[in-house]
């Protein structure tokens, strides 16, 4: 007989071209965050821990530089449940959580991806067929 227990749902990001040219970092996030996967990470200078990209924001995080794996929530000191889980909620939390800092993405699939990330990021197009389906390449 199966054992009940808590089902949570975790939605992820994946490369749409060779997986052997997607690599991840893990990564320690800010405190309080509710991400989508694909989100755009900067790391903040100050504390050295990640949080969503903001164009034209401050102690670093006005500089775009990974693409979060799994969507998540991160609690009060910045531990990580994933998916759709609270932290505390008699679900695993961790101190990390994993991030691309390469690999082809769909720009449908990257949360906040502007013009200055395209720029800074230091990537390339190579689909372009519309808004929402063409690659980028991260370096």
């Amino acid at each position: 007989m199966p054992i009940p227990g808590n089902v949570y749902n975790i939605r992820k990001v994946a490369p749409c071209f060779p997986q052997e040219r997607a690599f991840t970092l893990a990564i320690a996030l800010g405190a309080n965050l509710t991400l989508a996967e694909g989100t755009i990470l900067a790391q903040n200078t100050v504390d050295g821990r990640w949080y969503p990209y903001v164009n034209g924001g401050a102690n670093g995080l006005g500089t775009p530089r990974m693409v979060l794996e799994s969507q998540c929530r991160t609690d009060a000191t910045g531990r990580v449940a994933l998916g759709d889980q609270l932290p505390g909620d008699r679900g695993q939390t961790d101190l990390t959580t994993f991030a691309f800092y390469a690999g082809d993405f769909r720009r449908g699939d990257l949360v906040g991806f502007d013009a200055n990330a395209q720029a800074t990021m230091g990537g390339r197009w190579l689909v372009n067929r519309n808004a929402a389906g063409d690659v980028y390449r991260l370096p």
